[in-house]
């Protein structure tokens, strides 16, 4: 298991990155690696070719997408973008 976000139920809202940061290490959690900093394409197709590619976690397994994270806290926004050949496996 790796976090990539923590939502406080209480306040209704997710976390700044830093909390998290300190919430993970007091738990001994892992946090899910970055990929570094990737500006959005504007095009639909670049985004989802850039969503194909080895696991940063197991170079031997397809990633399953990139989730897309801007800000934090309550500036947060987020999507995923899914990897057609992780989809691929599941079509029949």
């Amino acid at each position: 298991m790796f976090v990539f976000n923590v939502f406080d139920i209480s306040a209704s809202a997710y976390v700044e990155k830093t909390e998290m940061e300190t919430i993970c290490e007091k738990l001994d959690l892992p946090i899910a690696p970055p990929l570094g900093e990737i500006i959005v394409p504007e095009d639909i197709d670049a985004i989802l070719a850039l969503a194909e590619g080895k696991s940063a976690l197991n170079p031997a397994t397809e990633r399953e997408g990139l989730v897309w994270v801007r800000r934090s806290g309550d500036d947060r926004v987020s999507f995923k973008t899914i990897s057609n050949r992780f989809l691929a496996k599941y079509e029949e």
